[in-house]
């Protein structure tokens, strides 16, 4: 007896049951995608498109090279590398954070001739350090360097105030300072954290210089001189149109491109590239947020309570609710946190700037701050603190916690960015 019958009744009825399950399947994968925010991402495409053109977004490798690119001439980062990297030979000595005097003067004298290079390369225009975008492979070898000699020079320029050395000071507080402003450029959020971290060293070690020899013009001037380059708006477009590439490449590492970056951070995620219209409801996602990072941002660049609302506003979307931010949201991590401390680091300036005025006299603090306007700014908005005391007044900030602790500068734990005046001073 034959059982073809049988077995072409058997395959159908599994054919009928995986084609109900494959219905059910598709039903319920079309509520749950009726329930996300893919489609109406997707649809506001071309508007988002449009918008980040208007911003001047970068979108592709090309069109970042060209906005990272200088004149050669007038760049003295690649010259500047080699020099720079010397200080990985003395990362055990010095340790992390703050550098000891005694070590900083050990390894200062090998790092002299470094130093004159980084020196000399600092002087020009640009201090970019090389980049090729259409590698998904962007290596910053700088970054830690960087730190680490700001770490250096801090304690060495502090042993050569105490120890009178003002030509060494002098050359040491003005290449942090200059540092400082020149590392913005080179995009990414970690350059623009390395110029508050810089910028702060610098404040700190003006503080003590005008506290040990803030009486004396010449001191008084080159912290001046530090505080003149150190006074320049801060301008985070660039990082931002930075972090709009980026993403763009973080799209291509979802789809599984050769030119995405990161592919290890989608391993959990990978099979979201076929979701229908995943990559354009999240490229219409990146675009417009990106666009109203640009052509939203405040006018006036010392608002910087405006600019954390700014950032914290846009980055209200909850990103985790809504599979069309997932790249947006990854990569705007950090972006509120700029206004805090771009605050932060203009307040302890302004104090400085307010504290050589004072010391250069003919001023009577009874009467208020000699500086007006947005160099009297502390970072809630408020003016500087000041405060009369036995031993003569004191100028300070109220630091990154927003809360004034009456000049609290514990030197194990300072709280408060303080100067302290001499008692003559009025």
């Amino acid at each position: 007896m034959s059982t073809e019958p049988v077995q072409k009744s058997k395959w159908g009825k599994v054919a009928k049951v995986s084609l109900i399950l494959s219905t059910v399947l598709a039903c319920i994968g079309g509520i749950a995608y009726s329930f996300t925010d893919l489609g109406e991402a997707a649809g506001s495409y071309d508007k988002n498109f449009q918008a980040a053109v208007q911003a001047k977004l970068p979108m592709t490798a090309e069109e970042m090279n060209n906005l990272y690119r200088v004149p050669s001439e007038e760049n003295g980062g690649p010259e500047a590398l080699s020099a720079l990297l010397e200080i990985k030979k003395y990362y055990k000595q010095m340790g992390n954070g703050e550098v000891p005097e005694k070590v900083a003067l050990a390894v200062w004298k090998p790092l002299q001739l470094s130093f004159e290079k980084l020196e000399q390369a600092s002087l020009k225009k640009f201090l970019i350090f090389p980049r090729d975008f259409r590698s998904d492979s962007n290596e910053c070898p700088e970054y830690t360097p960087l730190l680490k000699w700001g770490n250096l020079i801090a304690t060495r320029c502090s042993v050569a105030v105490k120890t009178g050395d003002q030509d060494l000071a002098h050359r040491l507080i003005v290449f942090c300072a200059r540092t400082a402003i020149l590392a913005q450029d080179n995009l990414d959020l970690v350059p623009t954290n390395i110029r508050f971290s810089l910028a702060n060293r610098t404040a700190k070690q003006i503080g003590v210089m005008l506290g040990l020899r803030g009486t004396d013009k010449g001191w008084r001037n080159i912290a001046e001189e530090a505080l003149a380059i150190l006074d320049k708006p801060y301008d985070p477009l660039p990082m931002i149109r930075f972090y709009h590439f980026r993403a763009l490449r973080l799209v291509d590492g979802f789809m599984d491109r050769k030119t995405g970056s990161d592919s290890d951070l989608f391993s959990q995620i990978k099979y979201m590239k076929f979701v229908p219209r995943f990559e354009r409801a999240n490229l219409s996602r990146i675009h417009d947020y990106f666009s109203r990072c640009v052509l939203e941002y405040p006018k006036n660049p010392y608002d910087f309570a405006a600019i954390t609302r700014h950032f914290e506003n846009l980055e209200n979307t909850k990103w985790d609710n809504n599979v069309s931010y997932m790249v947006a949201g990854f990569c705007s991590m950090g972006f509120p946190s700029i206004g805090k401390g771009m605050a932060q680091e203009t307040a302890k300036r302004n104090v400085l700037m307010q504290a050589c005025k004072v010391l250069a006299g003919g001023h009577d603090l009874r009467s208020g701050l000699p500086l007006r306007g947005r160099y009297a700014i502390d970072v809630d908005g408020k003016p500087l603190r000041m405060i009369k005391r036995a031993k003569g007044w004191i100028l300070y900030s109220i630091g990154g916690d927003g809360v004034d602790d009456g000049a609290n500068d514990d030197p194990k734990k300072p709280i408060d960015f303080v100067v302290h005046l001499s008692k003559e001073v009025k």
